[in-house]
């Protein structure tokens, strides 16, 4: 499994198996969360951090298994202007080509096909 360590302002492109991430106990350390995605990739997040990125995903209406762009956002704190602090920003990725994870394809559209014609091919 590789471990996806994220940089401000630099998203990273998933797909979650869960949106929750799941509860992770170490003898000695924080709790945390550990989030799998797709092609075996997992990241850690610290218990605050983690439920600040389910509230995003929620918000966004955001299911596992659907291609997300995901960064750790940079931005100047409301208090002390010099403080940067992070957010996480989560968008919904544009759909990958190929098969998807319900067994459907998408491909790509022929263009001057009549599909993406919106007179009905009379010319």
């Amino acid at each position: 499994m590789t471990t996806i360590r994220f940089s401000r302002n630099v998203p990273i492109d998933l797909v979650l198996e869960t949106t929750t991430g799941a509860p992770l106990t170490r003898p000695g350390k924080p709790p945390e969360r550990i989030f799998l995605a797709d092609g075996g990739r997992r990241f850690y997040l610290p218990e605050t951090s983690a439920c600040e990125l389910v509230l995003r995903l929620a918000e966004q209406g955001i299911a596992a298994g659907e291609p997300i762009l995901i960064s750790l956002e940079s931005f100047q704190g409301p208090v002390d202007k010099y403080a940067a602090s992070a957010r996480w920003r989560v968008y919904r990725a544009p759909q990958r080509m190929g098969q998807q994870a319900d067994g459907t394809f998408i491909v790509p559209a022929i263009p001057g096909s009549l599909a993406n014609k919106t007179d009905g091919g009379k010319r």
